[in-house]
């Protein structure tokens, strides 16, 4: 009768001459390597959409600015056809003209008091 530490190596020698066991190591190594290359392909990618973000926002800033200074331009146009060139802000006239003061409207709220 062997002693039982040299019973359990034959077992495992013979276990490893029938069928080869990989390092666990070997293994962790392998599934950390394939993990670090989907990371950095995420990066890349998300660096690409960040970049594509940014030329977005770009345009639309620009277009905002655009669309603004051609609204000032025509409000100017309008405050100089009608004669109304002292003026130096568009008048509000559409909206007062839309819904009552609000004089009225605080009148009407407490009864007739202001």
């Amino acid at each position: 009768m062997q002693h039982p530490a040299a019973e359990f190596t034959r077992h495992c020698d013979q276990q490893d001459a029938r069928q080869h066991r990989a390092d666990p190591r070997e293994d962790r190594l392998t599934r950390f390597a394939a993990d670090n290359q989907y990371l950095r392909d995420r990066l890349v990618e998300q660096a690409a959409e960040l970049e594509e973000l940014r030329r977005f926002r770009e345009l639309a800033v620009s277009r905002l600015a655009s669309r603004h200074d051609e609204i000032r331009a025509r409000r100017r146009r309008r405050m100089s056809n009608c004669g109304a060139a002292h003026h130096s802000r568009p008048s509000n006239e559409w909206i007062c003209r839309s819904r009552p003061s609000a004089t009225a409207d605080r009148a009407a709220s407490t009864g007739g008091e202001v």
